[in-house]
């Protein structure tokens, strides 16, 4: 069996530190790179271009050659490669080798491959059994279905890749389809219709569209609108709304190894997307062209896997015995509710989103020291939802395991509990996830258990690799810096100054020997005056004379800046212009600089001494953090919120945001944006002990019926009947787990199981009275039978996110003691009453 994998990070689920892992697995990639080494083996990269990047880790196969035959086989396979993608190669010999990289500039070469991917912690190979080159040209300009190579599930994929290979043509990089070799006639057509379908995505991805579709989008001076920047993929469309799958294609996973016919069966694709089916019929070509003379390679590696004998799946001698794991997440098109019902336990899932929010959080009020986490996925679109509800609009998921989670999100370990939380939430907010989730018991008193969605595996999309991270680069000279100030501090007796501010212009004329800038920092300086094009992305959104600084800067700074701009907007300096125009501030540029202070004219100028990109998150501690943060606050109460959504891309560049719905937030921070329509929900936990004769009590018949209730009204309390089936306390909360009275069985729906909680101090002092003797009161709790009067509340458990909660008010432990007195009591005179016969 073959698991069908649509990008090379879908691979990090089989990587892990404690064993070697083998999965048997199937893919359509493009091939970039065939490097052989004589006598040991060949290696072939090939990459999906995930958002339009290279990928961090593309697909590694290895063909063995350090025998002669194996070599023989290999020559074939390479031969026939270049035979079938008119590839120009180097004499392909035994005793030289050869790397010819970067294929994909020129060559658009499709490959289906299938083998086993073996991994040993941060690494992976797949030993190939099959390869199979893809003829897009013959299979667009095939008009016999029985004929094409490529079913509805390999199309879609390839449209993945296409998209992805648009996006990479966009980005400035190297690559361009413009010099691919061969591309005309159906296969320029079929590229025209992806650019078009791209283009499309970007109008309706764009929070702008719709409703603020009538808000002017001019940002410039004059007609020529010189900020307007080429269309850009928002990435708010590569956030998956729900639970997505990587391969939204039902049954992949079952397809046998024994599928060597490169026949598709189109059977049921009636059911998939237009983009889903053969572009052939999208396009409707006609052509009497005749096919490619090269016949339809079709390659079975069984004999090459069979000639390496037990070398193929030996691992080196310096790790463990292999054991070969099948992992095999079910994949679904939606994780829904339900799902958590109807499957079996230890069924698997693999989902895709953003994490909404955790508990704990940065939020509480006590950090607990806490070994687990609880991670809250939506299921629904949470645009016009006021709160979570688990199982209701989102999942719950445990990780037992804090420490893995931080390790996935490349958070130091040493950091304290709120710094590392911190983190973990800024982290989770600007970057999607893919989880593997099992379903699990979750045990309560005398072997009663309902069931939960425990966490297996997560990786984040995070698109910087994080080795070309400033911070972590260690070939970087070291800033060296001057006295933190902002600019309105820099007074007559200042020398140098360190500063963090926003490009506003540069002049950057050819073969000059200065350059000129102007900064702000959105503070002002009476001493200080430039006006180089002083205004933020719209010409009406101006910055004031005495804001901005006028800087100098020699060549040899500006190869520094360059350096910048090459790495993370693919492009210099002089490049990211628009024409003639001065004004750089659409890219949102932060840079830290630090500048020698001298008078001219009666005004301080700067000249740059050393500079530094502020890429986020940023890392600085101390005055410079306090003055970053500053700079953030006022520069988002200055910058527009359209021009915000407009340039997203860039400017997260250097600012700590992200996109929520209609609103861009700046993140580790409550504040909102102007203009923001999106409600900020913020913690609310009633009082336990509150006068609660202005509600209306609803007096709900069972907890099934609670949990079922979506929508709660206000100014209602809920009087609810329940068996305590667990009961505890842990740092500044207590948590009583309820089901209902009447107990059938030991295995309990999630729909008949709730969470009642007293948080806070106060809640806590009137729940437990003046003795505290947790462990014995508590425990008398259990499997006993209660009245409660609920109350809904809710945790912050992100920014903009809170989960809801029940509470119970007009209630301690005294109470609950009186009435399992009363219970007894009327036990007791119900034993009394004579029978009457």
């Amino acid at each position: 069996m073959y698991k069908y994998i649509s990008k090379p990070s879908s691979l990090y689920e089989f990587y892990s530190d404690d064993e070697i892992i083998a999965q048997n697995i199937k893919f359509i990639a493009v091939l970039t790179r065939i490097s052989l080494i004589p006598n040991k083996h060949c290696i072939l990269t090939l990459q999906s271009f995930e958002h339009g990047k290279e990928d961090a880790k593309p697909y590694i196969v290895k063909l063995h050659c350090h025998t002669f035959e194996l070599f023989q086989l290999t020559k074939v396979i390479l031969g026939l490669l270049i035979s079938c993608f008119y590839l120009k190669f180097v004499t392909i010999s035994k005793e030289a080798g050869f790397d010819y990289d970067k294929i994909h500039l020129r060559h658009l070469c499709f490959l289906r491959c299938k083998g086993t991917f073996v991994s040993n912690k941060g690494d992976g190979i797949i030993n190939v059994d099959e390869l199979i080159p893809i003829d897009l040209d013959r299979e667009l300009r095939n008009k016999e279905e029985s004929g094409h190579q490529l079913s509805p599930t390999d199309w879609g994929n390839v449209d993945g890749i296409v998209d992805n290979l648009i996006m990479l043509d966009r980005s400035g990089n190297e690559f361009s389809l413009d010099r691919i070799q061969s591309f005309t006639g159906p296969l320029k057509e079929y590229f025209d219709h992806r650019v078009n379908i791209s283009n499309q995505s970007i109008r309706h991805s764009n929070p702008l569209f719709g409703a603020n579709k009538l808000i002017s989008m001019e940002e410039s001076q004059d007609d020529f609108n010189s900020q307007r920047e080429q269309p850009i993929f928002n990435p708010i469309a590569r956030a998956h709304a729900g639970f997505s799958m990587d391969c939204p294609i039902p049954n992949t996973d079952e397809e046998s190894i024994d599928d060597s016919t490169v026949n598709s069966d189109s059977t049921g694709s009636q059911v998939l997307m237009d983009h889903m089916r053969p572009i052939s019929k999208m396009l409707q070509i006609k052509s009497n062209n005749t096919p490619r003379g090269a016949s339809q390679v079709h390659w079975n590696l069984q004999l090459h896997k069979e000639m390496q004998g037990r070398s193929w799946q030996d691992p080196p001698s310096t790790v463990r015995e292999l054991k070969a794991r099948s992992i095999e997440p079910e994949e679904l098109n939606q994780v829904t509710i339900d799902t958590l019902y109807y499957s079996n336990f230890g069924n698997t899932f693999t989902i895709s989103g953003k994490v909404a929010g955790t508990l704990p959080s940065i939020y509480d009020d006590q950090i607990p020291v806490s070994s687990w986490l609880l991670l809250y996925f939506p299921v629904k679109d949470l645009l016009n939802v006021s709160y979570l509800d688990t199982n209701v609009n989102c999942i719950e998921i445990f990780a037992s395991d804090i420490d893995y989670v931080f390790n996935q999100c490349r958070i130091n370990p040493e950091l304290d509990g709120r710094e590392a939380l911190q983190n973990l939430a800024h982290t989770l907010q600007r970057n999607s996830a893919t989880l593997t989730i099992k379903k699990a018991p979750l045990h309560f008193i005398n072997e009663y258990h309902t069931c939960c969605w425990e966490l297996e595996t997560i990786h984040l999309d995070i698109p910087a690799d994080p080795y070309l991270l400033d911070l972590q680069d260690n070939k970087r000279q070291k800033f060296s810096a001057a006295t933190p100030m902002a600019i309105k501090d820099i007074d007559t007796n200042t020398t140098s100054a360190t500063v963090f501010a926003l490009l506003v212009g540069a002049r950057l004329p050819a073969g000059a020997k200065v350059n000129h800038f102007s900064f702000t920092d959105f503070t002002s300086n009476s001493n200080i005056w430039c006006q180089m094009d002083p205004y933020i992305i719209d010409y009406n959104v101006r910055v004031k004379p005495e804001e901005c600084i006028y800087t100098k800067a020699y060549p040899e700074f500006i190869i520094n800046i360059d350096k910048f701009t090459l790495k993370y907007y693919g492009r210099r300096l002089i490049d990211c212009r628009n024409g003639r125009d001065t004004n750089l501030t659409n890219f949102g540029m932060v840079f830290r600089l630090k500048l020698d202070i001298k008078l001219y004219n009666s005004k301080l100028n700067g000249i740059i001494r050393n500079v530094e990109l502020v890429t986020s998150p940023a890392k600085f501690s101390g005055i410079e953090k306090r003055l970053l943060d500053e700079f953030y606050t006022r520069a988002v109460e200055r910058i527009p919120q359209k021009a915000l959504f407009h340039n997203f891309k860039r400017y997260v560049v250097s600012f700590p945001i992200s996109l929520q719905h209609d609103a861009v937030l700046i993140s580790d921070s409550t504040l909102e944006l102007q203009h923001n329509s999106s409600p900020h929900y913020v913690a609310h936990i009633p009082s336990i002990n509150q006068d609660i004769s202005a509600y209306t009590i609803d007096d709900i018949p069972d907890i099934t019926s609670l949990n079922s209730m979506h929508s709660l009204a206000q100014g209602k309390l809920f009087k609810i009947r329940g068996r305590v089936i667990s009961v505890f306390a842990a740092e500044n909360k207590i948590t009583i787990y309820l089901t209902n009275d009447a107990l059938t069985s030991t295995h309990l729906s999630p729909a008949d199981v709730i969470k009642i909680q007293v948080i806070g101090e106060a809640n806590l002092e009137y729940f437990l009275g003046p003795e505290h003797q947790l462990d014995t009161q508590l425990e008398q709790l259990n499997l006993k039978v209660f009245n409660f009067y609920l109350l809904p509340g809710q945790l912050q458990i992100s920014a903009t996110k809170t989960i809801l909660t029940w509470c119970p008010v007009e209630c301690s432990l005294d109470d609950l003691k009186l009435q399992l007195q009363l219970q007894v009591k009327h036990e007791k005179d119900m034993s009394s009453v004579p029978i009457l016969r």
